[in-house]
């Protein structure tokens, strides 16, 4: 069974429309983020339940910190021009945006550009579950210097509801 409810977003009192699923097994779904698309505003939701963001600061501030992480792993493995600029934006990553597969990100507006202006960042990772299958990639993309996306491909049929660990990244594929 699923409802579609409305919320008006607090910020810009934008409306903001979720999908909430109830029954027997969406209990033990983790805790999904919305946003709003006209201001960015965060919002977790799960079944029954939907909060803004910032009454669970902790949850935002952790999903930053695993971006963060993996943002810096991504970039450690590659070598371009560019990479040292990158690197430095880690620090004041933040989410702003997106679901877990292709979220938004932004950087502290006085951290330098790289001149790596735009793309994808050079390299390949992959996920990989306990068994060493692989089950995704994960892609940086900059946009005018500055990290803007991170992309979290998948190679399961389900489409992953968390992001990886860094110790899930591989980049020796041969």
């Amino acid at each position: 069974m699923s409802a579609v409810t409305e919320e008006v977003c607090p910020r810009c009192s934008s409306p903001v429309r979720h999908k909430l699923t109830a029954g027997v097994g969406a209990v033990t779904q983790p805790m999904q983020l919305s946003v709003c698309d006209s201001c960015g505003a965060q919002l977790w939701r799960s079944p029954g339940t939907v909060r803004w963001a910032d009454q669970f600061p902790e949850r935002a501030e952790n999903r930053n910190w695993c971006v963060r992480c993996l943002a810096r792993r991504l970039l450690k493995a590659g070598r371009f021009e560019g990479r040292a600029e990158l690197l430095a934006q880690t620090d004041g990553l933040r989410v702003v945006g997106g679901p877990i597969t292709m979220l938004r990100l932004a950087v502290e507006p006085n951290v330098p550009r790289s001149p790596f202006q735009g793309g994808r960042v050079p390299g390949t990772a992959w996920v990989t579950n306990k068994r060493g299958d692989v089950i995704g990639a994960p892609v940086l993309w900059v946009n005018d210097g500055a990290l803007s996306t991170l992309e979290y491909e998948w190679t399961t049929d389900a489409q992953p509801t968390v992001l990886p660990e860094v110790k899930q990244l591989s980049f020796d594929r041969s």
